[in-house]
């Protein structure tokens, strides 16, 4: 929503929630004007109560929604990398690791696991311990260029 709103020129204020439910409890009794969400408000979108304005974060267009304008679409270029990572503390043993990920990921591989995800329209890919080091740090530097653009951490 930031990047949005430096991109525009706009300002938002920030209203804090726990969680996505609770964000679209507000909006449903009209104390927000919009929410930012991550799946949970698909369900209102599809009922017709909300009605979804952009797409962030992402590098394609979402094929369940084609006619709705990415970031990009609006004159944002700067859109973020989108990860979301499962992660352990530094150090942590071999064995564990192998253990917790070898658990994930043979977790996602299930039908169950993917339906789920598919329903929520959430998109889901496996990345190994390879790939994640190649395309963390490169995730990392774009923050820290953008947040120095924005004028935005320390100097």
């Amino acid at each position: 929503m930031e990047l949005f709103a430096k991109c525009k020129g706009l300002t938002f204020k920030h209203v804090p929630f726990r969680g996505g439910a609770e964000a679209d409890t507000a909006l449903l009794g009209k104390h927000l004007d919009f929410v930012g969400g991550s799946g949970g408000h698909i369900p209102y979108v599809k009922q017709g109560v909300f009605r979804m304005l952009m797409v962030f974060s992402m590098e394609k267009r979402d094929p369940h929604f084609p006619d709705i304008p990415m970031q990009k679409d609006l004159g944002c270029e700067d859109v973020p990398p989108n990860s979301y990572l499962l992660i352990a503390p530094k150090g942590l043993p071999e064995p564990i690791f192998k253990k917790v990920h070898d658990a994930f990921k043979k977790a996602s591989e299930q039908p169950d696991f993917q339906r789920i995800m598919e329903a929520q329209y959430l998109p889901y890919e496996y990345k190994s311990r390879a790939q994640l080091e190649k395309e963390v740090p490169a995730q990392f530097e774009w923050y820290k260029t953008m947040l120095q653009k924005w004028g935005i951490g320390k100097k």
